[in-house]
């Protein structure tokens, strides 16, 4: 813990490329890369690692290149990640599983054939600014927010099939954005699962030709609140079953 890493750089073609193992906290990483090709034989295998309880580290001005693994993974508290840029080629850009207030701040994310971003279920309290989130999967999201509460978009620039998921969440917020779904029944935006509470406030919805700009499926609940939204394209510009 308490270490600090300036312009290294790691590679390892068969598993992990920096792993954070428990309890290594408050470590600060900058102007740095990690690099791995590989799903290692656990399974899977990351650029970068932040295991169970490796709290409270940044990461910035890096970049974090995965051909065939997950670019971040990160289940751990409170670790925050800005001007840098994460890419996978096969897995996730950035896997966030069961944690609270991760951040990432002026970051370019980008993956190939997975979710760009995904907020997993048992955390929440993430932010997302100033931020590049793309993905290029036929048929997945390139953010997805599943069973996560309380996390937070703004100024950000989201683009993929369809660019955010929201599924089973609480309290989503997303401000002064730019969702695009390049999918031809894409949705720039959808909610569902059950979600509770959803706040869109000067943002930019683009969905598929025969999709939606705001998709809205049955079961939600709370408060739903556009404020000086512009939605363009789609075949609908707001879908809303019954809620």
């Amino acid at each position: 813990s308490y270490n600090t890493f300036n312009a290294i750089s790691i590679r390892n073609v068969r598993g992990h490329g920096a792993h954070f193992d428990n309890l290594s906290q408050y470590n600060s990483v900058a102007g740095s890369s990690f690099f791995s090709d590989s799903i290692g034989a656990c399974g899977y295998a990351s650029a970068l690692l932040f295991r169970t309880a490796s709290s409270n580290n940044t990461l910035t001005r890096s970049i974090v290149s995965a051909p065939n693994a997950i670019g971040i993974f990160n289940s751990a508290n409170n670790n925050t990640v800005s001007h840098s840029t994460i890419t996978s080629g096969a897995f996730y850009g950035v896997y966030t599983n069961g944690v609270i207030g991760a951040q990432f701040t002026n970051d370019f994310i980008f993956s190939t054939a997975s979710y760009g971003l995904q907020l997993l279920a048992g955390g929440g309290n993430h932010t997302i600014s100033q931020s590049t989130i793309i993905s290029n999967a036929a048929a997945l999201p390139a953010l997805y927010i599943l069973g996560s509460s309380s996390n937070t978009v703004v100024n950000s620039y989201i683009q993929g099939s369809t660019a955010v998921y929201v599924n089973n969440a609480v309290g989503t917020v997303i401000g002064g954005s730019v969702l695009v779904a390049t999918n031809t029944l894409g949705n720039a935006l959808q909610m569902d699962g059950g979600s509770l509470n959803l706040t869109l406030t000067t943002d930019t919805f683009t969905g598929g030709p025969q999709g939606a700009g705001i998709y809205l499926d049955k079961n939600n609940s709370g408060m739903i609140s556009f404020t000086s939204n512009t939605i363009a394209g789609g075949r609908w510009g707001v879908y809303v079953a019954a809620q």
